[in-house]
C-alpha cells in the first residue's frame, strides 16, 4: 500500500512540477534591459580605406601604331608641358618627312626654270616688236608666222611656270603633312606635372590610345596639387547622398596629417558600359606638400544627418510576432512587455527615426541574450537597475 501511495506522490510531482514551473515563468517578471528614447540626430556615414589618386591625371598615347623606341622619362619625374616623353618608331616619320623636303627643293628648282625659260620667251617675242616697229614706214620685216610662234612659245612658258608653282605647293603641302606625322610619333607632356606610371617597355608594340583604351597607355602625367578619392556606396547612401555631406579624411599611414576633402559628385561605377553600383568622388587636398598619390586614405563621410523627435536603436528593432507584416519594438508599459509597430524614418548607423508608433519617454527593451524564451506581449518584465 505504502509502495503506491510513493507511487502515486511521483506521479502527481512529475506533472505539477512543469505545470508549476510554467505558470510560474507567466508570472514572474523577467530581468531587461532598456533604454528611453527621446529626440535624437539620426546619422549615416560611409566608411571606407581607399587609394587616393590625382585630381588631374592624363594618358599619354601614341596616335599612331608602331614600337616603342625611347624612353626619356622615369615615374616620379617631374616634367614641364611640351616635354618629350617618348618615341614611336620615328625612323619612318622622319624619311618621310626628308623625302617630302626633296621634293619640294626639286619642286622650287623647275619653278625658278620655268620662270627663267618666261622671262627668255618674253624677251624674244618683245625683240621681234622692236625690230617692225623700227622699219614701220618700210613695212614689217618679220613674218606674221613669227610673231604667232614667239607668242605660242611664251604661252607655253607661262603654263609650265604655273604647273611648277602648283606642284611646289603640293610638295610644301607634303612636307607639312610629314612635319606633323612624324610629330605623332613623339610622346610630349600634355601639361607640367609628375609622371604618375609608364605602362609599356621600350621594344613593345603600341597601338592608338583612340582604340587601344587602356593598352594605347603610354605614360601617365598627373598634378600633384589636389586628389581625389573614389568611395564605394550601396543604392542608399548614393540616394541621400549630396554635395554638402561632411567629410573627413586622413593618410592611413600618417593619421595626424588631416586632410581637407569635399564631395565633388556621386555617380555610378561602370563595368565597361554596365553600370556596377555607385561611388563617391571625393576632391582632396594636402595641407601642406604634394598629394601622396597611391597612398591609402581613410574617408569618412556623413550622407545623411537629420533630427528625429524619436529615434531608436537598429538593434532594439524586430520584425512583427507570429508572421506579423512590419517591424517595431518591445515597450515596457506597466511592468509588462508590449509590441509596438512602427513606422520607421530616415535609418542611420545605429538608430533610426520613428514617424509614429512611440513617444518620446518611453522604455524600449534592448536584446536580451540570457532570455530563456522570446519576448511576447503581456509578458512581465522588471528593468534591471
Amino acid at each position: 500500500m505504502r509502495v503506491a501511495v510513493r507511487w502515486g506522490i511521483a506521479a502527481t510531482l512529475a506533472v505539477a512540477v512543469p505545470v508549476l514551473g510554467a505558470y510560474w515563468r507567466t508570472i514572474a517578471p523577467v530581468d531587461v534591459t532598456t533604454m528611453t528614447v527621446g529626440p535624437d540626430t539620426i546619422r549615416l556615414t560611409v566608411a571606407s580605406v581607399v587609394p587616393l589618386e590625382s585630381a588631374l591625371a592624363t594618358d599619354v598615347g601614341s596616335r599612331v601604331s608602331g614600337t616603342l623606341r625611347s624612353i626619356y622619362v622615369r615615374e616620379g619625374e617631374h616634367v614641364t608641358r611640351g616635354q618629350l616623353l617618348a618615341l614611336v618608331d620615328p625612323d619612318e616619320g622622319v624619311v618621310g618627312r626628308d623625302l617630302a623636303r626633296i621634293a619640294t627643293t626639286d619642286a622650287s628648282r623647275q619653278e625658278a626654270a620655268a620662270l627663267l625659260a618666261l622671262a627668255q620667251r618674253e624677251r624674244e617675242r618683245q625683240r621681234l616688236r622692236d625690230i617692225d616697229t623700227q622699219v614701220r614706214a618700210v613695212g614689217p620685216l618679220v613674218a606674221a608666222e613669227t610673231h604667232e610662234q614667239a607668242a605660242l612659245a611664251v604661252g607655253q612658258a607661262e603654263a609650265a611656270l604655273s604647273a611648277a608653282r602648283s606642284r611646289r605647293e603640293a610638295t610644301n603641302l607634303e612636307v607639312a603633312q610629314a612635319r606633323r606625322s612624324a610629330e605623332r610619333w613623339a610622346l610630349r607632356a600634355p601639361h607640367d606635372g609628375v609622371v604618375f606610371r609608364i605602362y609599356r617597355r621600350v621594344g613593345e608594340t603600341v597601338v592608338p590610345a583612340a582604340f587601344g583604351g587602356d593598352v594605347g597607355r603610354v605614360v601617365t602625367v598627373a598634378v600633384m596639387t589636389d586628389g581625389l578619392a573614389r568611395v564605394p556606396v550601396d543604392d542608399r547612401a548614393a540616394l541621400l547622398m549630396d554635395s554638402t555631406a561632411r567629410v573627413s579624411a586622413v593618410i592611413v599611414a600618417d593619421p595626424s596629417r588631416p586632410l581637407r576633402a569635399r564631395v565633388r559628385r556621386v555617380g555610378p561605377i561602370l563595368r565597361g558600359n554596365r553600370p556596377d553600383g555607385f561611388e563617391i568622388e571625393v576632391d582632396v587636398a594636402v595641407e601642406r606638400g604634394g598629394v601622396p598619390v597611391g597612398a591609402m586614405v581613410a574617408i569618412n563621410v556623413t550622407v545623411a544627418e537629420t533630427h528625429a523627435k524619436v529615434g531608436v536603436p537598429l538593434e532594439a528593432v524586430v520584425s512583427a510576432p507570429d508572421g506579423g507584416i512590419g517591424v517595431g519594438v518591445y515597450a515596457v508599459e506597466d511592468g509588462r512587455a508590449v509590441f509596438r509597430r512602427l513606422k520607421l524614418g530616415v535609418v542611420g548607423d545605429a538608430t533610426v527615426a520613428v514617424q509614429s508608433g512611440l513617444s518620446a519617454g518611453m522604455q524600449v527593451i534592448l536584446p536580451q541574450r540570457d532570455l530563456q524564451e522570446p519576448l511576447r506581449t503581456g509578458m512581465p518584465v522588471r528593468v534591471r537597475r
